[in-house]
């Protein structure tokens, strides 16, 4: 971000209300996701957090988008994803 702070929620929700947005950190271990991606994987306000991941929040309690480590599985399990032959995955690589 220009100003140095972290990405949130409300960020994401600028560029998409509609759509899941997801923006992953280059470190791997974070994610960053709008409201409708939340709600589409289930997250809530009381949704816990796990020793192996969280759900960060804001100083209210409110999601603010970030997600960490294992906790970002349950974003694998939501909408569908291309599916691709061998061939086409080397192809994608190369290209």
């Amino acid at each position: 971000m220009k100003d140095k702070r972290e990405l949130n929620i409300h960020d994401l929700d600028q560029v998409s209300k509609d759509l899941p947005v997801a923006v992953h950190h280059r470190g791997g271990h974070t994610t960053y996701y709008n409201s409708k991606a939340l709600a589409m994987a289930g997250i809530t306000k009381s949704t816990p957090s796990m020793a192996s991941g969280t759900y960060d929040r804001d100083s209210n309690g409110e999601l603010n988008g970030r997600v960490t480590d294992r906790a970002r599985g349950v974003f694998d399990k939501v909408g569908r994803r291309a599916v691709y032959s061998e061939d086409e995955a080397m192809q994608r690589d190369r290209d």
